[in-house]
């Protein structure tokens, strides 16, 4: 028997239960090569196995801690979604971390290993195709134009380096900046 953790299907627990039944646990564990208590806990859960698709992985892993916190989230997801903006995985951390204060939930972290763990559990992928354009946010013409005000501010003050302090080093962008001749 292999020490490694496995991940069955609900097809292949029925399959041990149904050869365990015919004989006993302790046969079916050496037939299958899997561990007795699992065969005596599967018997257990018969009923649920035959309920659940029969190529999926079932019952593993851990349910989720904070479910409600989890189905708020999903419904935010949902509607930034349908509005056509992206979600990142800092926007979910980050909405995850209100929405926990919100519920009163003092243990919560939002970890990179939550978040993938919750991507896995509700089907999620943040890199898929949306059906209709992204949106830019309201306010994107106010900062663009600021932060030009800022570069322009900034290179009068000496701040900023202009294009003729680029021009002894190599561009990363592949750009050029020509300056006209005194």
């Amino acid at each position: 028997m292999s020490s490694k953790c496995m991940k069955h299907s609900a097809k292949f627990k029925l399959q041990v239960v149904k050869f365990a039944q015919e004989s006993n646990n302790c046969a079916a564990g050496r037939e299958f090569c899997v561990n007795e208590k699992l065969v005596h806990d599967w018997r257990k859960q018969v009923e649920k196995l035959k309920c659940l698709p029969k190529n999926k992985c079932s019952n593993c892993g851990k349910p989720s801690q904070w479910p409600e916190l989890e189905e708020k989230l999903l419904h935010w997801i949902e509607v930034q979604r349908q509005s056509g903006y992206i979600v990142t995985r800092n926007m979910v951390d980050i909405k995850a971390k209100a929405v926990a204060a919100e519920l009163q939930i003092t243990r919560f972290l939002a970890s990179t290993c939550w978040c993938t763990k919750l991507l896995l559990r509700k089907n999620l992928a943040l890199q898929q195709n949306t059906k209709i354009a992204q949106k830019h946010p309201e306010d994107l013409d106010q900062k663009i134009t600021s932060f030009h005000g800022f570069v322009i501010k900034s290179r009068k003050e000496g701040k900023l380096p202009t294009c003729s302090h680029w021009e002894h080093g190599q561009n990363a962008f592949g750009l050029t900046c020509h300056q006209p001749e005194p």
